[in-house]
């Protein structure tokens, strides 16, 4: 049981005791006159006390401030040293760690019953040697970890691993396990201060691991390089990339699939000249059209009877242009390659239901395309594994999530373009700035409505749900990477379609002359080959610098073997993650401001709580888990926890006799931190492994700014809420974790604020945003809906979120990245969901950064739809002025937007996100009720107490 002691109270006595906070554990006996007859008394045994530095800092730095404890646990780890709070430091940079082997490590194969079993689930040619991996972690918080080698006691792994950190703590720990079937088992650990780490900057040392084995020392080798944020040089462009900086080509940004003339566009210039906003739809419909030899789709989802092309005002006409289906069909009776890449969402088939679970209606895509010339595969998220149930998790649980359309085009640089971003070629996603909630089902949307909201199934019903999103069309080299990233996949997920054989290999399809190649062609290859063959004036550098980024594991694509060293590997899987490299980059290197949209906004779980706070927090390497209760091996077996400004923890041992000797208490301790297990079933689930640093990196680059006194301004624009039900357990849960990251992100503001004595509130900072938009419902709707539901409310009302599914990021309006990844682990991870991005910006001739170009025009394209106007101090987005202007304008839509009344046609769509933030960083929900609008979903989420985890991170 956790209790918060009020200011000024008496402190709490122990639990059990007189006085105490704290109620009996079950069954247990306080009062040592009434045991039972032939019960042995128990002892009264010191408490081990976890701190406020333990909570904040990992449990194994401090396990105890009893004394007689801290004489055992030095005992237990010889490198055992106590902890102060000044030890702690905070480790911001990027790391480089070689493991590089391993000597004479204890074998712990065939010495239990599990070991035994073990050697039988999985012959060896040697069965009784141990299998030895490492993993690299700050304090408590694993970041590394290396492949497994079999049957080794001197191991050679020579592993280089590439990571950013932002990581609170004082010490790296090398955790050496023995890998078994069931579990594993730990062969040693050894640690380095931090403290020395960013001191010395690099460090080659053998180190002698401690062990719970006798009459073995072994040691574990290994190097590390460690570059402070503070020393790193502010380049956009990421190193040792698989795909490395492109300076040919052109980049054309996109808001929404279509874009619309707008008055506020005549106060926007971009290089000088007036800002005009393309329409993505009508762009790639274009491409498609004019494509001579392929034409290329990767997709979460594409719908065969959608129209790229409509009228906003004459329905006529939007029934006279082709469905996208019939455009692909034709073009491949002419000769083009038409491929198409879906993902095969696991519970879609023919048995279940043809358009599936989530409504990817790839089945029925595929079947359209049947016995035509365009192929059309279905790629199931796969991860080969050699756990069964671990490779059933992943191949439901995660998707492919790219969003490509890449085709030859002859006028184009490099004779290829490509689009890529957040919006796919299906239902629900055609919409312009407007986002008309009623009207445009008369027209564009007459064969496209979309609804997720329950109770709502048709435009007769109530409003659509309005579609926001960025994409981008990318031309030169960087157009070749997005082909060299589809014929990865293509190998690998279409293998019995393999139409790049070696007399089809894409290249072919790109030269002027045919070429015949007797063999597959690296990426490498690929490029020199396509490079070789282009005019000079392709050659040229650009004013544009564009690279692509992955999130991709080897089980997904065919990497290129000379670029491994470009790739990371966790557990010997290989996969890419430099889309998220490619964030913190971007952030580290902000100066002003930064402009994001997502549909999704959580991580950085390693931060989420502070030193002091009741947590849910699992300590892997002694399998102590924080949480109201805990229970040992035995289920009658409580521990109490009462917090003042300690965690007690009173283990609950039997004992002979009140007297115990040294070595009697050594083995109790080391059964006690074996043997404590978490009470609540699956509770493994309620500790998300959502680690990637995007939020943290963000705050942190705040309190940067903060400390050196300049202004900086984070403007983050998330849905409303996940689309859906928001009383969904699954949805409640994400706005569970997302509220968490908001959390730690103004409580870490607030602080700089008070470190550093500025007047200012947190909000000056960090604002969070959503979309929403009113519209007078038609009669008929009002006639229909008489009933108090949510749907029917919302109806009635004619108010609806815009539903926000960006994947975009603006710096300092220099620098943007654009893609298919949304800022959450799944996205971020690499070996999760599959995803792609292209981060870009300008530079003069003699390198200048280019601050009033096309990003610049992006943001402030949006910013002018989404405010329904634009004003000069909108060009200075890092100003005061400027926080407050946006805040100001957001907060009258907010009221206009919760009224009651007949709607009223508001200039603007912004929203402040319905939450208040105090001074402290403290977050309470912005609604009376604490739901959103028409609903009865908690803003701040609630915890499933059944969902893993990894499905809502």
């Amino acid at each position: 049981m956790v209790c918060h002691r009020s200011e000024g109270a008496p402190p709490p006595t122990k639990p059990g005791e007189p006085g105490s906070n704290t109620t009996p554990r079950p069954g247990s006996n306080t009062n040592p006159s009434n045991t039972t007859r032939g019960q042995k008394k128990k002892s009264h045994r010191p408490m081990v006390s976890l701190t406020e530095e333990t909570i904040g800092m990992g449990l194994h730095r401090r396990l105890t401030e009893d004394k007689q404890y801290d004489e055992i646990l030095p005992k237990l780890d010889p490198k055992y040293t106590k902890v102060k709070e000044k030890d702690c430091v905070y480790f911001r940079g990027d790391l480089k760690v070689t493991v590089k082997g391993a000597s004479n490590l204890p074998n712990a194969d065939g010495r239990n019953i599990k070991a035994k079993f073990d050697n039988l689930m999985r012959p060896k040619k040697n069965k009784d040697l141990s299998d030895p991996y490492v993993n690299v972690c700050i304090d408590d918080i694993k970041i590394l970890q290396t492949k497994v080698i079999k049957d080794e006691l001197d191991p050679v792994w020579n592993e280089t691993f590439d990571t950013e950190v932002s990581h609170e703590g004082t010490k790296m720990f090398f955790w050496v396990w023995d890998d078994d079937v069931i579990g594993k088992e730990k062969l040693g650990h050894a640690s380095i201060n931090l403290k020395d780490i960013i001191h010395k900057k690099v460090i080659k040392q053998k180190l002698d691991l401690f062990t719970p084995f006798k009459n073995v020392k072994p040691t574990l080798d290994v190097e590390i390089e460690f570059e402070p944020v503070s020393e790193a040089v502010g380049e956009f462009e990421v190193t040792r990339s698989y795909f490395p900086l492109r300076h040919s080509g052109e980049v054309t940004l996109y808001q929404d699939a279509c874009c619309l003339p707008s008055p506020a566009h005549q106060h926007i210039s971009v290089n000088g000249s007036p800002f005009t906003a393309r329409s993505a739809w009508d762009d790639i419909a274009h491409s498609i059209e004019k494509a001579q030899k392929f034409i290329y789709f990767t997709g979460w989802s594409m719908t065969h009877d959608i129209r790229l092309r409509r009228d906003s005002l004459d329905s006529q006409k939007t029934k006279s242009y082709p469905i996208l289906g019939e455009i692909l069909k034709q073009k491949a009776n002419e000769g083009v390659n038409v491929l198409i890449l879906l993902w095969d969402e696991p519970f879609n088939n023919e048995e279940m239901t043809m358009a599936g679970v989530v409504g990817t209606n790839d089945e029925i895509t595929r079947n359209y395309f049947a016995n035509t010339k365009v192929k059309c595969v279905l790629a199931a998220r796969k991860k080969n594994t050699r756990g069964m149930l671990e490779t059933l998790v992943s191949n439901t649980s995660f998707s492919h999530h790219q969003k490509i359309v890449v085709c030859d085009d002859a006028d184009a640089s490099c004779g290829t373009v490509g689009y890529i971003g957040g919006l796919d070629l299906t239902v629900g996603r055609y919409d312009d700035q407007i986002h008309s909630l009623f009207q445009s089902n008369l027209n564009q949307h007459q064969d496209d409505f979309y609804q997720t909201f329950p109770g709502i199934n048709n435009g007769s019903q109530g409003p659509r749900q309005p579609w926001h999103d960025v994409h981008a069309r990318v031309t030169g080299e960087a157009a070749l990477d997005i082909i060299t990233n589809f014929t990865e996949r293509w190998r690998i997920e279409a293998p019995a379609e393999d139409v790049f054989s070696p007399l089809r290999i894409v290249p072919a399809m790109l030269l002027s002359q045919p070429t015949t190649f007797h063999t597959p062609l690296t990426h490498s290859q690929f490029m020199d080959t396509c490079l070789a063959d282009l005019p000079a004036e392709d050659k040229d550098e650009s004013r544009w610098k564009i690279q692509l980024f992955r999130s991709i594991p080897i089980d997904s694509a065919q990497f290129d073997e000379t670029k491994m060293n470009c790739l990371q590997s966790k557990h010997g899987r290989t996969y890419e993650a430099s889309i998220h490299r490619a964030y913190v980059r971007a952030v580290r290197n902000s100066d002003s401001f930064i402009y994001i949209e997502n549909q999704y906004f959580l991580g950085s779980a390693h931060t989420w709580y502070e030193k002091g706070t009741p947590i849910n927090r699992l300590h892997k390497d002694h399998k102590i888990f924080i949480d109201d209760q805990f229970i040992t091996s035995s289920p009658k077996q409580y521990h109490d926890i009462s917090l003042d400004e300690s965690y007690y923890f009173t283990p609950t041992q039997e004992d002979s006799s009140d007297e115990e000797s040294e070595s009697h208490q050594l083995d109790v301790m080391q059964n006690y931190l074996k043997d404590v297990k978490f009470l609540k079933p699956f509770s493994w689930y309620h500790t998300p492994r959502c680690n990637h640093l995007v939020p943290v990196e963000i705050a942190e680059q705040i309190c940067e700014q903060i400390e050196k006194g300049k202004r900086f301004a984070v403007y983050i624009l998330i849905p409303l809420f996940p689309e859906g039900d928001p009383t969904a357990p699954h949805i409640q849960e994400i706005l569970f974790w997302q509220t968490k990251t908001m959390s730690m992100m103004y409580r870490k503001v607030a602080k700089a604020i008070k470190k550093y004595e500025v007047e200012a509130h947190p909000c000056d900072y960090l604002n969070f945003f959503c979309l929403g938009k009113r519209e007078q419902p038609p009669e008929s709707i009002l006639k229909l809906q008489t009933s108090d539901t949510p749907a029917a409310n919302m109806s009635k009302h004619g108010r609806g979120m815009i539903y926000v599914h960006s994947k975009a990021m603006v710096t300092d309006d220099i620098y943007a990245i654009v893609g298919s990844a949304n800022i959450n682990q799944r996205s971020m991870d690499g070996r999760r969901d599959t995803e792609v991005a292209v981060g870009c910006w300008e530079a003069e001739p003699d390198s200048r950064l280019v601050s009033d170009g096309h990003v610049q025009g992006l943001r402030k394209g949006l910013w002018s739809e989404h405010l329904g106007q634009y004003e000069p101090v909108f060009d200075n987005p890092s100003s005061l002025e400027c926080v407050q202007r946006v805040r100001e304008l957001a907060a009258k839509n907010w009221e206009a937007y919760i009224e009651n009344k007949q709607p009223e046609n508001t200039p603007g769509h912004l929203l402040p996100y319905p939450i208040k933030i105090n001074k402290h960083g403290e977050i309470a929900p912005g609604t009376a009720s604490g739901h959103f609008p028409d609903t009865t979903a908690p803003i701040l989420g609630t915890k499933s107490s059944y969902l893993p985890s990894r499905l809502t991170v």
